[in-house]
């Protein structure tokens, strides 16, 4: 059936912020708002992604303080 194998088109900002969920992460420890922050993160996009896209989505990550990074590490990312 044609309906099985549909596609759902997601956003940048959605890939992003679903890496950032605890289900989703490869460690075991706390990552909490008042509790951890992060030293980096990964996240390979595939397909005709816009750098812009990835830009404007950590931005808003950081605006929402959807999580913390550590304050003494850069705040540089390379796309």
């Amino acid at each position: 059936e044609a309906s099985a194998f549909s596609v759902r088109k997601t956003s940048v900002m959605d890939v992003m912020r679903r890496l950032l969920q605890t289900k989703n992460i490869m460690v075991s420890c706390s990552t909490r708002k008042d509790r951890g922050c992060y030293i980096s993160i990964l996240d390979i996009i595939q397909g005709e992604v816009d750098p812009t896209q990835v830009h404007k989505s950590l931005q808003r990550i950081r605006e929402r303080q959807l999580c913390s990074f550590i304050p003494w590490g850069p705040a540089s990312i390379q796309v």
